[in-house]
C-alpha cells in the first residue's frame, strides 16, 4: 500500500509536490508585478506532473521563471492595466440606473471573464511554448472560443474555489491556510489537468 506505484504513496507523493510548488509561486509573486511570471513558472511544473515526470520542483520553477521572466511579466501588466480598466469604468457608473449605462456594466463583467479566460490561457501556453506576443495573443483566443466547454469547465473551477473560501468565516479562515499549502498550486494543477488536454490535440 506504501510502496512507490501505490495510490496513498502517490497522493500524498503530489501533495508534497504540490506544497513545495505553492510556496515558490508564492515567493514568486511577492513583487505582485511578477504574478505572471510566477504563475507561467508554477504551469510549467504542474504539466510535467500532469505527465508524471517527477520534476525537481524548485530548480524546474526557478528555470522556467528565469526563461520566461521578460515575456510573461509584459503579459501580466498588460492584463493589469486592461483589468483595473474595466473595474474603473464599473464603479464609475456604479449609481447610474439608466439602461444604456447598466448594459455597459455587463459588457465590462463580460470583458473581465474574458480577461480571466485570457489569464488561464495564455500563462499555460507561455510555460510550454516559444512565441511572439502577436502569435500569443492570437491562439489564446483561438484556443478559449475553440475549447468553449474546457473554458467554461476551468472558469467554474477558479470562480468554485475562491467562492466557497468566502461562504463563512470558518471556512475563510481554512482557506487562508488551504492557499498559503497548496491551494494555489493544485487549482493550477486541475487547470493543467484540463489544458493538457487541449494543447496534445494540437501538437
Amino acid at each position: 500500500m506504501f510502496k512507490q506505484e501505490g495510490i496513498i504513496y502517490r497522493f500524498f507523493d503530489l501533495l508534497a509536490n504540490l506544497t513545495i510548488l505553492n510556496i515558490c509561486f508564492i515567493i514568486g509573486s511577492l513583487p505582485i508585478i511578477t504574478i505572471g511570471t510566477s504563475l507561467s513558472a508554477m504551469y510549467s511544473v504542474a504539466f510535467k506532473l500532469v505527465d508524471d515526470n517527477s520534476p525537481k520542483i524548485i530548480s524546474e520553477f526557478i528555470k522556467s521563471y528565469k526563461n520566461n521572466f521578460k515575456q510573461s511579466t509584459l503579459i501580466w501588466v498588460g492584463c493589469l492595466i486592461f483589468g483595473f480598466g474595466m473595474l474603473f469604468n464599473i464603479f464609475l457608473f456604479y449609481g447610474s440606473d439608466t439602461i444604456l449605462f447598466q448594459i455597459y456594466r455587463v459588457a465590462m463583467v463580460v470583458l473581465l471573464i474574458l480577461l480571466l479566460c485570457f489569464i488561464i490561457y495564455v500563462f499555460a501556453i507561455v510555460s510550454k511554448y516559444e512565441n511572439n506576443l502577436n502569435n500569443l495573443f492570437k491562439v489564446t483566443l483561438y484556443l478559449i472560443f475553440t475549447n468553449f466547454f474546457k473554458t467554461v469547465v476551468m472558469i467554474c473551477v477558479v470562480f468554485l474555489a475562491f467562492f466557497i473560501s468566502f461562504i463563512n468565516p470558518f471556512i475563510y479562515a481554512w482557506a487562508i491556510f488551504v492557499y498559503i499549502t497548496f491551494g494555489f498550486s493544485l487549482i493550477c494543477y486541475t487547470l493543467a489537468n484540463i489544458l493538457n488536454g487541449v494543447f496534445k490535440s494540437l501538437e
